[in-house]
């Protein structure tokens, strides 16, 4: 009675119950929780500094740049806190979300090529693989004429050893430079 199910960690079950029941660990999530509940007023907003945090463990940045007689050089940059990783490929059995990165192109454009991705560093026995750290993507898109902007959509979960973050999906509008 005392088991659920969730989505919030890639689908699984977890023990509902007190702090002190065995299989789950609650203590990183509220050591993460507290920092920011003691932090004065004037602590600046997290979304605004570069590198990421043990409260924001994900930032993403996404540019664009003119490369050349109609084609565009699009940019994704993945900013990792110490410890987290985002899931390029999930095996079978795992129950993660891997990384996708899709481009929402106006009229007139089309992707040139593939999308350009370091490699990925091994996780598990069944295939899994993840990224860490800093990690850059890169995509050409040619155009009959410069856009003004192109959109990028992100799906991605992030995870350290001990929590796994909702999994996260957003559009980034990217402006040429």
């Amino acid at each position: 009675d005392k088991l659920f199910f969730t989505e919030s960690g890639g689908g699984f079950f977890m023990v509902d119950g007190s702090r002190l029941t065995p299989g789950n660990d609650y203590s990183v999530l509220e050591w993460r929780q507290a920092p920011a509940m003691e932090a004065p007023a004037s602590r600046p907003v997290a979304k605004e500094a570069e590198e990421p945090t043990a409260d924001e463990p994900v930032r993403v940045a996404v540019t664009g740049k003119a490369a050349g007689e109609g084609l565009v050089e699009v940019t994704v940059r993945f900013a990792l806190y110490k410890g987290f990783h985002v899931y390029r490929e999930v095996g079978a059995g795992d129950p993660y979300i891997p990384l996708e990165v899709e481009f929402l192109l106006p009229e007139g454009c089309a992707l040139e090529g593939g999308l350009k991705m370091p490699a990925p560093k091994p996780f598990s026995k069944t295939g899994t693989t993840v990224y860490e750290g800093k990690v850059e993507f890169t995509q050409l898109v040619r155009c009959g004429q410069q856009p003004e902007a192109i959109r990028v959509k992100l799906s991605y979960q992030c995870c350290d050893s001990n929590i796994c973050l909702p999994p996260k999906e957003e559009v980034m509008e990217v402006r040429m430079q």
